[in-house]
């Protein structure tokens, strides 16, 4: 008698039409699957959706990272699909056609940087002309001069777009 096979035999028996959860860690990813080390097996073509095929969504894993797994055949092991994940590399939507999310805070900031350089440019501008209008020879060199002396901002843009996740 084959004992494993008879093992193997009995948990399906007891999972039949139940799908079973196993814990294991992240050995690959490619693509829409990965492949899972689960107690020194490694099991690959796990897939990262629930549904075959295309999704919106798709969130990948970290190598070396754990994940909770379902195996929705009842203990055969072939249709496999991550349900939890401790650590997550990326989250891709729509296929990652849009690039990346803008991170609103780096956006607010950047938005002020630009308010505040026009102000300060307004406010140069302003006095470069008065400094015209006072000079002898009205030639613009101390209306320049002014200028000069009031603009001293400048914008600097960070990085917005957040690479772990993309639409």
């Amino acid at each position: 008698m084959d004992t494993y096979g008879e093992i193997k035999r009995k948990i399906r028996a007891m999972a039949a039409g139940k799908a079973l959860i196993y814990e294991g860690e992240v050995k690959s990813v490619s693509g829409s699957t990965c492949a899972v080390d689960i107690g020194g097996v490694e099991l690959s073509d796990v897939r990262l959706t629930a549904l075959p095929g295309e999704t919106d969504i798709l969130v990948t894993p970290k190598v070396g990272s754990h994940v909770a797994l379902a195996d929705l055949e009842g203990g055969t092991l072939r249709n496999l699909v991550v349900v939890q994940f401790g650590e997550v590399d990326k989250i891709t939507f729509n296929g990652g056609q849009n690039d990346g999310l803008v991170k609103i805070r780096e956006l607010e900031n950047n938005l002020n940087q630009i308010k505040n350089y026009l102000d300060t440019l307004d406010f140069a501008i302003q006095c470069g002309f008065m400094a015209i209008g006072a000079g002898t020879a009205a030639n613009g060199s101390t209306g320049c001069s002014q200028y000069l002396g009031n603009m001293n901002a400048s914008i600097s843009f960070s990085n917005m777009e957040d690479k772990s996740i993309t639409h």
